[in-house]
């Protein structure tokens, strides 16, 4: 957009004006040169919960975890051993027989075979292993999950952070606009005799400054659409059009449903869940080394040796294996277990509180968002009639350059109010479908321009 505002030469400030107002249209080209992206919020939080660097990691964490589960059922199948060798000797084996010597063996010789060992029960260490890899599996599954839902907020509040900048860059060019038109007036009215060379000064000073508001807006609205490409993994430079959504559901939600909800969806519970289970299978596995283990095993070997009847041989074996004295280290590993099992159940206490603690923080910054919205839109209303009778007096000559002045800024300190109310509030929204443990890639499913969201959220609201 090009500003074309007359600059008297006799003014102070009008070089650096005109330095603005050249740049301006200069910037304007360089970022319309590459053409601009629509990103809808669905597409970007499906992009986010399937592709960013969070959720591959998580994923990467997740499939380790579910080898580590497979290597521990591994235990409970037979374990195969099969061995080959050759050896040679600098002595060839003998024994002594009476007042002689007979060989035993060459000096060289090939040895090879294989052992097969199944353990019949080690009293519930391996299932307590298994179940504890189990455990550690879900973990690192509700994991991935956390991870997407946290990235999708991360994505959900840079594109509202987008959407806000971009409506405060239009309120500072519209206040450019406004005081372009003072500043005309202004000058029509010096021309007439009607004010004095002042009012044309001070339209320019504003004028000057409402150029530096809208050069900062669009350098806000750059960095918002940055970090918006950052998050859907696109280059950062990436001009980018979003729309705006309407909201996943009216009204302020019950702190009951949303703890109800939270209890049953948070995947933060559900780790700790999970880790406290992994823990009390840790306890019972450490419990499990004071008492013996039982196995079977059997196998074939053959040894190369002319001197024996037999070669090669078949082997059953039953054995016991018991750890009677470890030096106090098996007691010490229970008692281990047995803390790091009250550690988790009290964080997970601890976790409980925080997020009954965040469900009443956001609900009451979306009631005050709310509230923000309806006084910002009756101001906004009263400055914009404010700023028309200011415009009617002022070329009456019943007002000054300053009352006009004042309500061009109220106006637009009105406008970004009201923006900034509207957009508090929807991340509002979006952080207290978080609190609840919704999905928020499905509560804003379907929502593109002008948009209607699928009802996938079953938040109450009252008030």
């Amino acid at each position: 957009m090009c500003f074309k505002t007359p600059i008297p030469h006799s003014f102070p400030f009008a070089l650096l004006l005109a330095l603005f107002l050249a740049l301006t249209p200069a910037r304007v080209c360089l970022v319309s040169s590459a053409q601009a992206e629509p990103l809808t919020v669905f597409e970007g939080l499906e992009m986010v919960t399937s592709r960013s660097y969070e959720v591959r990691i998580a994923r990467e964490y997740r499939d380790a975890a579910r080898q580590t589960e497979q290597a521990a059922r591994s235990r409970r199948l037979p374990q195969i051993t099969a061995y080959a060798d050759q050896t040679w000797l600098e002595n060839r084996p003998e024994g002594i027989f009476g007042g002689g010597s007979s060989p035993l063996g060459e000096d060289e010789f090939l040895r090879y075979g294989i052992s097969l060992t199944q353990s019949i029960t080690d009293f519930g260490r391996t299932k307590a292993g298994i179940t504890s890899a189990r455990a550690l599996s879900r973990v690192e599954e509700e994991r991935l999950s956390a991870a997407r839902n946290t990235t999708a907020l991360a994505f959900l509040q840079g594109y509202i952070n987008l959407l806000q900048a971009e409506k405060a860059l239009s309120v500072t060019k519209q206040e450019v606009r406004r005081f372009e038109a003072h500043l005309s007036d202004a000058k029509a009215l010096y021309d007439a005799g009607e004010v004095t060379r002042s009012d044309i000064l001070s339209a320019e000073v504003n004028l000057a400054e409402a150029v530096l508001k809208n050069l900062t807006a669009g350098d806000d609205r750059e960095l918002a659409i940055s970090r918006v490409n950052f998050l859907v993994l696109r280059p950062l430079d990436q001009p980018l059009e979003v729309f705006d959504f309407p909201s996943p559901f009216v009204g302020i939600p019950e702190i009951e449903d949303l703890t109800r909800m939270a209890k049953a969806n948070r995947p933060e519970l559900q780790i700790l869940d999970d880790k406290v289970a992994a823990r009390e299978a840790q306890v019972s596995l450490q419990k499990s080394d004071h008492y013996p283990r039982l196995f079977a095993g059997g196998g074939y070997s053959y040894e190369e040796n002319p001197y024996r009847v037999h070669e090669d041989n078949w082997s059953l074996m039953l054995g016991i294996t018991w750890d009677l004295y470890s030096g106090g280290a098996v007691s010490a590993e229970e008692r281990k277990a047995l803390r790091e099992l009250a550690a988790v159940m009290t964080e997970r206490e601890k976790v409980k509180r925080s997020i009954f603690l965040e469900i009443r923080e956001e609900r009451q910054r979306l009631k005050g968002a709310v509230n923000r919205t309806q006084v910002a839109c009756q101001a906004l209303r009263q400055a914009e009639e404010n700023l028309r009778l200011q415009k009617a007096k002022y070329q009456e000559g019943e007002a000054s350059a300053t009352d006009v002045t004042d309500a061009v800024t109220a106006l637009t300190r009105a406008g970004n109010n009201h923006w900034a109310a509207v957009y508090d509030g929807m991340r509002a929204q979006a952080r207290i479908l978080f609190c609840a443990g919704t999905v928020l890639a499905h509560a804003y499913d379907g929502m593109g321009p002008d948009g209607d969201s699928k009802d996938s959220t079953d938040v109450k609201t009252g008030e």
